[in-house]
């Protein structure tokens, strides 16, 4: 999983020992050391504090949005964007021009603060599955209600067809990772945040498109920011 720094500090070189959590969803600012339960005088870990001690968020907000609470009032919220892939490599030259163009604009005007997360996950097989299981569903209701033979023949070979459709989606979430990227942007209130969500997904136009991501996916994705070393 890779990190980048906001915006402002993208040149910058880190300070401190701070945790990729605490840069990930820390806003730049200068902290004494006494404030980082991961370190003491010494810079060692502690054995007393508890693990929510670590994590820079408190939760998750229980509405439509689903903003992430950080643990900070002064930072406020934060919003991960999926940044959709364009599949640059077989655009013409001109589309391509017209991508990276965009892309330095979106810099130039979008947010001060802002971070991107790149990091491999599971590969999402969800509408797919969605798919075959109505199908699946279907093709069930007509079977019970058909009496010819040759036409039951027939529906019992798609069943087993879409069943293994199905068994095989699942193995592709099991097996195969998508190097996904996402931004993720702050806002001191609730409607800051909104705003700058909205500005965000405006100014990326067709350069950058960003889509909101669902409450399962902002979950897993946290998930995974916490257990760095996992290979899954």
């Amino acid at each position: 999983m890779a990190i980048s720094g906001s915006k402002q500090q993208a040149n910058s070189k880190g300070s401190g020992r701070r945790s990729p959590l605490v840069r990930l969803f820390g806003r730049g600012k200068k902290q004494a050391a006494t404030n980082d339960p991961a370190q003491t005088n010494r810079g060692e870990m502690p054995n007393y504090a508890p693990m929510i001690d670590y994590l820079p968020y408190k939760s998750i907000t229980n509405d439509r949005y689903h903003f992430i609470v950080l643990k900070d009032k002064e930072d406020g919220y934060a919003e991960i964007l999926s940044i959709r892939g364009q599949g640059i490599n077989s655009m013409s030259y001109r589309e391509q021009e017209n991508i990276v163009n965009g892309f330095v604009n979106f810099l130039k005007t979008a947010l001060e603060d802002m971070k991107v997360i790149i990091s491999p996950f599971p590969a999402d097989t969800s509408k797919q599955l969605e798919h075959s299981t109505k199908m699946y569903n279907l093709v069930n209701q007509e079977l019970a209600q058909t009496q010819d033979p040759r036409k039951r023949r027939q529906l019992r070979t798609r069943l087993r067809y879409i069943n293994d459709q199905i068994h095989m989606n699942g193995e592709v979430e099991d097996q195969l990772f998508n190097e996904e990227y996402l931004l993720v942007i702050f806002g001191r209130y609730q409607k800051d945040l909104i705003n700058n969500r909205e500005n965000a997904i405006r100014w990326g136009g067709n350069a950058l498109i960003l889509e909101p991501i669902s409450l399962e996916r902002k979950q897993a994705v946290l998930a995974r920011i916490n257990n760095l070393n996992t290979e899954k």
